[in-house]
């Protein structure tokens, strides 16, 4: 619907163009599509810059520095961020203001600053005058200042917001709600010590992310199912749920979340093997394959393509010195 939209507005002109792109931007990260969204990003800034207006500039702004944060490209999202937000107040566009906000908290979390995220995801959340948060934002910006909260050691602020995400994803039960909730509460009851009911929230959360290609956010659960494993000191798990948010991190770009798993990986304490050893993705694919799934399913499963499938299970079959399944 977006794209038909752009090109009816490209029909008309250029300036028809700048919303959809904006929100392109905004969307097409989500589906994993994350080079075209940087393409979409800098033409909805560059076209918000060329018209002069303060409102178009913000918008344009902010859409670039959404993906230029899911990148991992910092200075480019913190200007284009600082900026969105500047103009946007200026000249009032209270629905821009949180847009342009939870972007550079979004960055700032992923960068591993969660005290500074907070800075930028709580006041949103807040509902202060002149801020207007849309419902179709709530839960990706519910589940990044819980992870902030949990990141800076605030448990019991991280609870009430987590019990706020769950009451939204009950009204507006959509997967990403659903999948973003169950991840949050199993974070929280892995830090209090609960790692059964985490390993039964985590699975929750990978049930929901079934109904739904977002391939960025099941990493990061498959990051939390990681990190739980690993408090339960099951080594051998926690790796596997690593290895398969790292694969996903590093075919989508995201630069700062696959220094994250990498971390992660590493203090597993379990290495990998030097002599044939499998890349992440290859190792995913092996590892469906030996269960017997056909190339298409498992393109659908790690979200690439038939074509990527074939080529890694022809370097796994000449690393491991085999012929077939």
């Amino acid at each position: 619907l977006l794209e038909e939209s752009y090109e009816r507005g490209l029909a008309l002109g250029q300036s028809y163009r700048l919303v959809q792109s904006g929100w392109l931007a905004d969307l097409e990260p989500r589906a994993g599509n994350w080079e075209v969204a940087l393409v979409h990003a800098r033409s909805s800034d560059e076209l918000g810059r060329q018209f002069g207006g303060a409102d178009a500039e913000a918008w344009g702004a902010c859409s670039r520095a959404l993906v230029e944060a899911h990148l991992g490209n910092v200075d480019a999202a913190v200007e284009a961020g600082e900026r969105a937000s500047r103009l946007a107040r200026a000249v009032g566009m209270h629905w821009t203001v949180p847009r342009s906000e939870l972007a550079l908290g979004f960055l700032h979390l992923s960068a591993g600053r969660p005290a500074a995220a907070l800075d930028h995801l709580l006041p949103p959340l807040e509902q202060q005058p002149g801020v207007s948060l849309h419902r179709s934002q709530i839960a990706r910006a519910l589940a990044n200042a819980i992870e902030a909260l949990v990141g800076t050691g605030q448990l019991v602020e991280a609870d009430s917001l987590a019990g706020r995400l769950e009451e939204h994803a009950y009204a507006m039960p959509v997967p990403s709600a659903i999948a973003a909730a169950a991840r949050c509460r199993a974070v929280i009851l892995a830090q209090g010590g609960d790692v059964q009911g985490a390993r039964t929230s985590i699975q929750a959360a990978l049930t929901a992310h079934a109904r739904l290609h977002e391939p960025f956010e099941i990493a990061r659960t498959y990051l939390a199912q990681g990190s739980i494993e690993r408090r339960a000191k099951q080594k051998a798990e926690a790796r596997t749920a690593f290895l398969r948010a790292e694969a996903i991190f590093a075919e989508l770009g995201a630069r700062l979340w696959l220094e994250r798993a990498r971390r992660d990986l590493a203090r597993t304490g379990l290495t990998r093997s030097l002599d044939r050893e499998l890349t992440p993705t290859e190792l995913r694919v092996a590892e469906l394959a030996a269960t017997g799934a056909h190339n298409k399913q498992i393109a659908g499963a790690l979200f690439v393509s038939v074509k990527s499938v074939e080529a890694n299970l022809s370097r796994v079959y000449a690393k491991l010195g085999i012929r077939s399944r």
